[in-house]
């Protein structure tokens, strides 16, 4: 495989070198006549220069430059004397040219049907032509050329089917093999350049190993392969069959007729080629191609992997109103890579795992450094499918959700498949369209993980979508699940457009919600925005428990509230079931006016440790901005005062002291302290100042 990257002469670049070494291989050593550079110059091999060069007829002005130059005068083939001084310009007066010039004979006729003899040992010291045995197919059936090479000049129709085993078979560039109603299997070395050299609606078999067979077969003529093929991503044939015994280093829809120029549709020729790489072979990407797709339909039902060079050079781009691709098949253990699947505003997804149930998941793979982007609905879709890491990956730029972890939940047999799903350094931006009536429920935004478990998302960047970071919800009659765990990440919720929004939603039946060392900004950016860190409602399942953990988890300000906890359905569940998040060394500030650090408006389980922080931030002028703590439930046992500690007979209680501009929650470890407020609690002192030496850097909203 050459790689052909179009560098200029005096590159160092490795792949030249890998080029170089391969087309001087060509230069010297093949025996037709011509070979293709790197740069796409074709040059004269070795066995062509040797060649005797046909000039035309004895004429005034030929210009003579090589002693193998020929012309024709009175029916003889004459070339320049050793003795004359070339180059050399003829006058047109034999009298005067001829004693320059040598008769050749019938030299050049026997040039022509042998001159590879004269080059070249083993296979190509006794190359006869096939018209010295009265055609191809005589020459074959002839016990006398075996052991030599068949040469191929000009057209030749086969009578029968033809078995090279024994011999060579070279076609030249005047060669054309007609095949129609016959199979010809070439079983030994077999050499031809560039241009078509088969026509005719026979087959072409090759049990030996080939090297770029591009342009030799006619359209759609069929040719299998079944030994070695190295071949660059150019057209072989729409009619191409790989045997079992094949061997190449994956596929490209370029060999049956795609093209990576992003303008020639290559639907049809990436169904050609997935029916290539029969689930053991990856399909490999040269440019960015261009597919349609029907509504409520896929361009691309996939069962291999695909592995490109990178997202900006390679991917898929889907120009119908339907979804870009679909892994059809199982899939176990397969690896994505570096590329991009790119969609319109029209189009449905970007990439699906599976569609019909746990018997054709994709579990276990990874997807590594792929965009999925400008698709009109969600970019990933990761259904009824387990196990798969998600490594370096970027999902933006979708009208709908960039990832949805999808599951449906009837029937019976396709629930729970969405777990055990990881996202390693991957990026969730500028989702969810751009309607001011957004909400959770609407399959928009970043992130949405309906009915999984272990689910991680490390590392990376979600901020920006249209109006969730992060939505953990069960589908409607779907079952909940746990073990989602984001740490550390980058997040920020501005929701740019929709009136309401927020870095993460999460509704119950969950559990063990976890999110650790993240940087998080929040809050609405216009008026009549409303922006959320944190954003929990509904209840855990009877008997059950909803557990939230946030961990050195840094706020920055906005117009909006830090946490609100509205678990809606609280009131229908029994006792037993809880709200219970954990809050360890939080920080939340505010920088507005009307930033609210802290909402309950229903009753739950607090498990405290360590501080909590809630700060309010200065305006530009100096002066220190207010901020609420807001409460709203039924009256139990406690109450809390700003300013003292928690009222009640509980010595476990947490205490709740303001220092600077920071109100803190500080709590013996792990105390537990039932906590449903009554009143509605008023500004706190504006006095003091933050002390950064004392509760750290925090950041600021940019």
């Amino acid at each position: 495989m050459a790689y052909n990257t179009g560098n200029p002469l005096g590159s160092t670049d490795a792949r030249d070198l890998y080029d170089n070494a391969q087309n001087l291989d060509k230069a010297v050593n093949q025996i037709t006549a011509r070979w293709t550079d790197r740069l796409g110059v074709s040059r004269p091999s070795w066995a062509g220069m040797s060649h005797y060069n046909n000039v035309g007829e004895y004429a005034a002005d030929i210009l003579i430059t090589g002693y193998n130059e020929v012309f024709r005068y009175d029916g003889e083939f004459y070339r320049a004397a050793a003795a004359t001084a070339l180059p050399y310009t003829t006058t047109g007066s034999w009298s005067e040219d001829g004693p320059l010039f040598v008769s050749v004979g019938d030299a050049v006729l026997r040039h022509d049907i042998a001159y590879e003899a004269d080059m070249h040992i083993g296979y190509y010291r006794n190359a006869i032509n096939c018209n010295q045995y009265g055609g191809l197919n005589a020459a074959f059936a002839n016990s006398d050329t075996l052991g030599k090479t068949i040469i191929v000049t000009d057209a030749q129709t086969m009578t029968d089917d033809i078995d090279t085993t024994g011999r060579s078979l070279v076609v030249e560039y005047s060669g054309l093999i007609d095949t129609t109603g016959h199979v010809l299997t070439i079983n030994g070395p077999f050499d031809a350049g560039p241009y078509q050299i088969f026509t005719g609606t026979g087959s072409i078999v090759f049990n030996a190993d080939i090297t770029n067979p591009h342009g030799w077969f006619a359209t759609g003529q069929v040719v299998t392969f079944n030994g070695k093929l190295f071949a660059e991503p150019k057209l072989i044939s729409t009619g191409m069959i790989l045997g079992v015994s094949a061997q190449v280093d994956g596929i490209y829809p370029d060999w049956v007729g795609g093209v990576g120029d992003d303008n020639t549709d290559s639907t049809a020729a990436f169904a050609l080629a997935v029916v290539l790489a029969n689930k053991t072979r990856p399909i490999l990407l040269s440019g960015i191609y261009k597919v349609t797709s029907s509504t409520d339909n896929f361009a691309l039902a996939i069962n291999s992997s695909i592995i490109g060079r990178s997202p900006q050079l390679d991917g898929i781009h889907n120009v119908g109103t339907g979804s870009a691709v679909l892994i059809a098949a199982a899939n176990y253990y397969t690896r994505w890579e570096n590329f991009s699947i790119i969609g319109n505003t029209s189009s449905q997804d970007g990439l699906v795992t599976n569609i019909t149930g746990t018997s054709n998941e994709t579990s276990y793979c990874t997807f590594k450094g792929i965009d999925i982007y400008g698709n009109g609905r969600h970019g990933l879709v990761n259904r009824n499918s387990w196990g798969n890491k998600y490594e370096d990956c970027k999902f933006y730029s979708n009208g709908g959700l960039g990832v949805y972890l999808y599951t449906p939940g009837t029937p019976s047999t396709d629930t729970g498949t969405a777990n055990g799903i990881s996202f390693v350094n991957c990026e969730a931006r500028h989702n969810g369209g751009t309607s001011v009536d957004t909400t959770f429920s609407d399959d928009k935004g970043g992130v949405k993980i309906t009915g999984a478990a272990g689910v991680r998302w490390v590392g990376g960047i979600v901020e920006s979508n249209n109006a969730w970071g992060f939505i953990v919800s069960p589908l409607s009659g779907g079952q909940g699940a746990g073990g989602v765990y984001i740490s550390p990440a980058y997040m920020e919720a501005n929701p740019s457009y929709a009136t309401v929004g927020g870095n993460i939603y999460t509704s119950g039946p969950w559990a063990n919600v976890v999110v650790n060392d993240v940087a998080m900004y929040y809050g609405g950016i216009a008026v009549g925005q409303t922006g959320y860190n944190f954003y929990i409602t509904g209840g855990a399942t009877a008997g059950g428990t909803e557990f939230y953990e946030y961990n050195n988890t840094s706020s920055a300000s906005g117009a909006g509230t830090a946490v609100l906890f509205h678990p809606s359905s609280r009131s229908n569940l029994p006792a037993t079931s809880r709200v219970s998040p954990i809050f360890g060394d939080y920080l939340a500030s505010g920088s507005a006016a009307d930033t609210t650090l802290l909402s309950i408006t229903a009753d739950g389980e607090w498990i405290l440790s360590g501080y909590i922080h809630f700060r309010r931030n200065t305006d530009n002028t100096g002066t220190i901005l207010p901020f609420t703590v807001a409460y709203d439930s039924v009256v139990t046992d406690r109450k809390i005062v700003v300013g003292a500690s928690i009222a009640g007979t509980s010595s476990a209680a947490p205490t709740l002291l303001f220092s600077g501009d920071n109100l803190i929650l500080q709590t013996p470890a792990y105390c537990y302290a039932f906590v449903e407020i009554s009143e509605a609690v008023a500004s706190p002192p504006t006095t003091l100042a933050y002390n950064p030496e004392l509760f750290g850097t925090f950041m600021r909203r940019k």
